[in-house]
């Protein structure tokens, strides 16, 4: 190529892009002298994703078997931006540092609504042999101490400490506690908790 010689003829000289995508970064710049070894800009194809997702060391014992198969992933406080990915790698290793194994996977976004660098919640599943699961709305506090309300008959409710366990889609396992065909209070707990602490306060 001869700038001087061509002119107008070279003034625009197509780039083509070994793939389709948005351009993130433009490293070229006017009058720069470039060559196959100068990268001019980058591309990415948002339509094709990378999860990557941090599994602490004591839940190793659910990625065993992921490579290959499929794990729900959501946006908090977004239910509608949800979906799956295709599991490629699990780490061989565990992170020194933060004690986690990576686990990767692959999500098809071809609407863009899904977000390079967005921080998302990753479903790992277990079978737990006869488990009790309740609502999470059901679970109360005092303190850091979680506890349920037994409806027993009519308006008669008892307190019932409970142990908890993994969380998933507005629901808890309870560990202890609870035992199957008790009746628990779903919705109103808060209002119930609010009369036993006031009858608390009015017997001191």
């Amino acid at each position: 190529m001869d700038p001087i010689r061509e002119g107008a003829a070279v003034s625009l000289h197509p780039v083509r892009a070994p793939l389709g995508g948005s351009i993130v970064e433009q490293h070229a710049v006017t009058a720069e002298r470039v060559g196959p070894m100068i990268q001019l800009f980058q591309i990415a194809d948002y339509t094709k994703l990378w999860l990557a997702a941090d599994v602490y060391e004591t839940d190793l014992a659910l990625v065993g078997n992921l490579a290959g198969s499929k794990v729900r992933y959501r946006l908090p406080g977004q239910p509608e931006m949800s979906g799956e990915a295709s599991v490629f790698s699990v780490a061989g290793a565990v992170d020194p540092a933060t004690r986690t194994v990576t686990v990767r996977g692959n999500i098809d976004n071809p609407s863009g609504r899904l977000k390079a660098g967005s921080f998302i919640e990753v479903e790992l599943t277990r079978t737990v042999p006869d488990a009790i699961s309740i609502p999470l709305e059901a679970v109360q506090r005092e303190g850091t101490e979680p506890f349920v309300f037994l409806h027993e008959e009519g308006e008669r409710f008892r307190r019932m400490p409970v142990r908890l366990g993994a969380e998933s889609d507005g629901r808890v396992i309870v560990t202890g506690g609870l035992a199957a065909g008790q009746r628990v209070v779903a919705r109103g707990g808060f209002i119930l908790k609010s009369e036993l602490m006031k009858e608390l306060i009015a017997g001191e």
